[in-house]
Formats: C-alpha cells, sequence, structure tokens
C-alpha cells in the first residue's frame, strides 16, 4: 500500500516536471516584460518596507504600550506575515535573473498565491487592531496621544497589506496569461508564431 502511494506522488511530481518544462517566461511579450519586472521590483520594494514597518511598530509597541491593556503590534502578524511576503518577492527577484530555469518561476507562482490570503489576513488583523486603538483614544481617561499613533499605524500595515496583494494579482495575471502557456507552436496552419528556443 506504502508503495502504491509514492508510486502516485511520483508519477505526480513527473507529470508535473513535464508541465513545467513545457512554459516559459519567455512567452511573455516585451511590453508585458517591462510590466512584469516593474511589478516584481515593486512587490520587493513594498515587502520591505511592509516587513520593517511591521517591526518598527512591534518595537513602538513594546516601548510606549505599557499604560494600555495590550501592546501594539504583538500578536506576531506584522512581522511574521510580511516576513514571508518578502521572501515571496526575493523569489520574483531570483526569476528575473533565472530565465532560462523554469522551477524559480514555478516557486515565485506558487509562492504568490501563498501569500495572497496572508497579506488578507495581515490586513484584517490589522484593520481590526485600529479599531481598538480608536476605541482606547476615545476613551476620556486615556493617558496619552499613543492610541491615536497606534491607530494611524495599524490602519497604514492594513493599507500595505492589501497594496501588495494588488501588486501580487498584477503579477499573476501575467504569469497565468503568458507563462502558463507551453512554449511549442500548435499545428494550426493559421499559426504564424516561431517557437521559442
Amino acid at each position: 500500500m506504502i508503495q502504491r502511494i509514492i508510486d502516485k506522488f511520483t508519477k505526480c511530481a513527473w507529470e508535473l516536471e513535464l508541465k513545467i518544462n513545457t512554459w516559459s517566461l519567455l512567452n511573455i511579450p516585451q511590453e508585458r516584460w517591462r510590466l512584469f519586472t516593474a511589478l516584481v521590483y515593486i512587490h520587493f520594494l513594498l515587502a520591505t518596507f511592509l516587513f520593517v514597518f511591521g517591526i518598527i511598530c512591534f518595537c513602538l509597541g513594546m516601548q510606549f504600550s505599557v499604560m494600555y491593556e495590550e501592546v501594539n503590534c504583538s500578536d506576531g502578524t506584522n512581522i511574521f506575515m510580511p516576513l514571508l511576503n518578502l521572501i515571496a518577492s526575493f523569489t520574483g527577484l531570483f526569476t528575473l535573473r533565472t530565465l532560462h530555469l523554469h522551477w524559480p518561476a514555478f516557486i515565485h507562482f506558487v509562492s504568490l498565491w501563498v501569500v495572497l490570503p496572508i497579506n488578507i489576513v495581515q490586513s484584517a488583523d490589522s484593520a481590526a487592531a485600529a479599531s481598538r486603538w480608536f476605541h482606547y483614544a476615545k476613551d476620556p481617561r486615556s493617558p496619552s496621544e499613543w492610541a491615536h499613533n497606534y491607530a494611524y499605524m495599524d490602519i497604514f500595515l492594513a493599507f500595505m497589506g492589501l497594496l501588495n496583494d494588488v501588486v501580487c494579482v498584477g503579477i499573476l495575471w501575467i504569469l497565468l496569461k503568458y507563462w502558463c502557456q507551453e512554449s511549442v507552436v500548435q499545428n494550426s496552419p493559421r499559426s504564424t508564431r516561431q517557437p521559442l528556443r
């Protein structure tokens, strides 16, 4: 029984290998390639900024939340989730430099699908935290203005997470439209496209 399971996994892996080897980033037209490259670099910059700002938010929260019942950015979603996003964006940079290899593009493709829901969760968590901090700020006994500051930080983190998702969707759209096509020309008499080498 175990051997049958292993054989099925081996067959699936072999079929995936054959499929991925027919896909190429060279299928992306030049105009779309410029857009794709720009989106990959923008994603890396946004992911880096989101990660760094999440760390800053955590550090400020640890320093100035002592007068409140909770610590801002302390649940880890503002560090761990942006870190995954940063790793996914880094695979995109690697993909741009290895056009002749098929697997880096596949790893980038899969990692973008993984970070899409993660960015939404991070944005929702930050928006919920902002709501709580606005509630703290309305309390007349609030000891300082840090509740407002935290609320605005969390709103900014939520916005940055959603902006990262918009860029990820743009990259995925280009990959789905052009990369996930076989590089070989179909045997159609009307086809004028030459095979990519």
